[in-house]
């Protein structure tokens, strides 16, 4: 059964399942499905990456893909390999690993980045990115 993804997005308004979910078909075959992530819940990286401003909401397949527009994010569920790693915010986590996660690892920040990667075929797991402490220039003048 496809998990939907109930967040608020950038403008405050709840979007409905119809707004954040599509089912992908491939002819007749069921592919997959592709949420709408509201802005605040992707990782700034990922914005970075598509070149865009971080206030745009974008789509994600099952896979990992990230996407500007609902036909991209098809194209890359139909036709583009899996990435073997992808970024999400703990707002969006739980549309790849299972609710068990939770469990072993503690409930996921909202508003922090995880890597999710593939252990073996349909299967991802995922861990929090921390952070790199900011550098301390001249620090060691100090000491």
């Amino acid at each position: 059964m496809a998990q939907t993804l109930s967040i608020a997005n950038h403008n405050g308004c709840n979007f409905t399942r119809e707004e954040t979910e599509w089912p992908v078909f491939n002819g007749q075959e069921y592919c997959g499905h592709i949420n709408l992530v509201a802005a605040w819940a992707v990782p700034a990286k990922v914005h970075e990456s598509l070149e865009l401003p971080n206030h745009i909401d974008l789509y994600l397949t099952p896979e990992g893909h990230w996407a500007a527009a609902l036909e991209h994010a098809e194209h890359h569920l139909l036709h583009t390999k899996p990435p073997t790693e992808f970024l999400v915010k703990g707002a969006s986590l739980s549309l790849f690993v299972p609710s068990g996660w939770a469990e072993d690892n503690g409930s996921p920040n909202t508003y922090s980045d995880y890597r999710v990667f593939q252990r073996s075929p349909g299967f991802w797991d995922a861990e929090k990115v921390e952070e790199a402490p900011p550098e301390l220039v001249g620090a060691a003048d100090y000491f």
